[in-house]
């Protein structure tokens, strides 16, 4: 075995093909054509991930807000509640004093 062959390619190999001669002359720009569309895909698959993480982070940034909102809702109506039974407690205790001095009288 000649060590001629072996880590290059010199044009003939084993075989005795010379692969510069049989490998279409265009085979550069055939490949520069695949590797560009192979990019192409990988950025729309990108641009696909990004824009469904982007639509998850909306929807959760709108599902916080909602929920903010929720709880403050929900606290304003607590307060409005105490606020409510504070003044019928006022209400019912002054009624109790009017009647207490109606019964003296």
């Amino acid at each position: 075995m000649s060590s001629s062959n072996i880590g290059g390619n010199n044009g003939n190999n084993a075989s005795g093909i010379n692969w510069k001669q049989v490998a279409s002359p265009n085979l550069l720009e055939q490949m520069d054509d695949s590797i560009k569309v192979q990019i192409a895909n990988v950025d729309e698959q990108s641009q696909q991930r990004c824009n469904k993480i982007m639509k998850r982070a909306a929807k959760q940034e709108v599902q916080r807000k909602a929920e903010e909102e929720k709880c403050k809702a929900e606290e304003e109506a607590k307060q409005k509640a105490e606020e409510y039974r504070a003044q019928a407690e006022v209400k019912r205790k002054q009624k109790a004093n009017v009647q207490e001095t109606t019964e003296v009288l």
